[in-house]
C-alpha cells in the first residue's frame, strides 16, 4: 500500500511537545491524508446505516487531527480490550465508528464545534437526517508511558486511571443523551427474532441449556445484562461467557481506524488486507531466498560467517521495548486506509 507511515517514520525518539514545534511543510505531512480521510467518511456512512437498520445509537470516538502517535487509538484499545461489567451494556448497546469532528460534521451536515473524546448520536431517518442529536463526550487522561523511564507496573497504573476516568464519563454522557440500561435493553429485545429471545430466556434460568451463538449473546447483551441484575447472584460462567462475545465483537473491523497490535519491536495490522497479506509474503519468500544465497556462498567461501550475521540475525540491541509500560497490546491506528 502506497500510504505514507507517518508513525513509523515519527519515531520512538519523538513527543507530542516534538510535533506541536514541527516546520510548516513537515506539519502537513503529519496532517490526516486526503485518502485516508476519504476511507473513513466512507466507513462512517456505512456505520450510520448499520446503526439506523438496528436501530442503535452511535458510538464516535473522535480521532485526533493530526498524528499523535496512536496515544489516543491505545486509550480506545485499551477501552474496547477490557471487560468492565457496569458498562458493558453501553457498548453492547452503540454502532461504533471512529472520525474526525470535522468529518463528523460533514457527514452530519452541520459543524460541530469542540475537542470531546468521544460523541454519542442518535441516528435520523434518512440520509438528508442522517444525525437527529448528539452529546459530546469530553474526558482528560493520563499520559501514556513510554521508553526506558516506563515499566510494566506504570503502564498498568496508567491504564487503571485511563480506565476509570473513561468509563464514567461514557456513562454520565450516555445519561445526559436520555440512554440507560432498561432503554438499551428494551431495544436490545426488539432486534431479536422470537426464536433468539427463546434461546435467551432458556440460557439464563436453565444451566443444561446450550450456550447461544455469540452472536446472539452479543446482540441481546444489554436484555441478559438486565435480566443478570435481578438474580440474587451474578452468574459467573454465564458472565463471563458473554464477555468473550462482546470482546470478540469489539475487537473486529473497526469503522474509521484498523485494529493494530505489538509484535516484539513492531506492530501488525491485525485484520490486514488482501495487499498487505500478498506483500508480507513476498517480502518473507524474498528474504528466505536472500539467506538461502548468502548460506551458499558462506559455504563457497565468499562470505564470512560474521557477514552472513551481521546481515540475518537479528542482534537484541537495546531497543526500548522491553521496558514498555503501554496501556494495551492491541490499539486503533487512524492513519493507515483499508480495504
Amino acid at each position: 500500500m502506497a500510504e505514507f507511515d507517518r508513525r513509523s517514520f515519527l519515531g520512538a525518539s519523538f513527543g507530542l511537545a516534538a510535533t506541536a514545534s514541527m516546520p510548516e511543510w513537515l506539519a502537513r505531512a503529519f496532517a490526516i491524508q486526503e485518502s485516508v480521510s476519504t476511507w473513513r467518511l466512507q466507513q462512517l456512512r456505512a456505520a450510520i446505516e448499520r446503526a439506523r437498520k438496528d436501530q442503535k445509537p452511535l458510538l464516535v470516538m473522535v480521532v485526533p487531527d493530526q498524528n499523535d502517535r496512536d496515544v489516543r487509538g491505545k486509550w480506545f484499545g485499551a477501552m474496547l480490550t477490557t471487560w468492565h461489567y457496569d458498562s458493558s451494556w453501553l457498548l453492547a448497546s452503540c454502532e461504533f465508528a471512529c472520525a474526525t469532528t470535522a468529518e463528523f460534521g460533514q457527514v452530519a451536515g452541520k459543524p460541530f464545534e469542540g475537542a470531546p473524546l468521544f460523541v454519542l448520536a442518535d441516528v435520523g431517518g434518512t440520509s438528508a437526517n442522517p444525525i437527529a442529536r448528539t452529546t459530546p463526550i469530553e474526558c482528560s487522561l493520563p499520559i501514556v508511558p513510554s521508553g526506558r523511564a516506563s515499566s510494566r507496573d506504570s503502564g498498568a497504573k496508567t491504564k487503571r486511571e485511563g480506565l476509570q476516568a473513561m468509563r464514567p464519563a461514557l456513562l454520565a454522557g450516555a445519561e445526559g443523551h436520555g440512554l440507560s440500561l432498561d432503554a438499551a435493553a428494551a431495544a436490545a429485545v426488539r432486534r431479536l427474532t422470537a426464536a433468539q429471545r427463546q434461546m435467551i430466556d432458556a440460557w439464563i434460568v436453565d444451566a443444561s441449556a446450550p450456550l447461544p451463538p455469540a452472536e446472539v449473546l452479543a446482540s441481546g447483551a444489554a436484555e441478559i445484562l438486565r435480566r443478570f441484575a435481578a438474580l440474587p447472584e451474578l452468574p459467573g460462567d454465564k458472565v463471563r461467557k458473554l464477555r468473550d462475545a462482546l470482546l470478540a465483537r469489539w475487537r473486529g473491523p473497526m469503522a474509521g481506524a484498523r485494529w493494530q497490535e505489538w509484535r516484539r519491536c513492531s506492530t501488525e495490522f491485525v485484520h490486514a488486507t488482501k495487499a498487505e497479506v500478498e506483500a508480507e509474503a513476498r517480502a518473507e519468500a524474498d528474504r528466505m531466498a536472500a539467506e538461502a544465497k548468502a548460506r551458499a556462498e558462506v559455504k563457497d567461501g565468499k562470505l564470512t560467517e560474521e557477514e552472513f550475521r551481521d546481515r540475518f540475525v537479528i542482534r537484541r540491541y537495546g531497543c526500548g521495548m522491553g521496558y514498555v509500560g503501554d496501556v494495551c497490546m492491541q490499539f486503533l491506528e487512524f492513519w493507515t486506509a483499508g480495504d
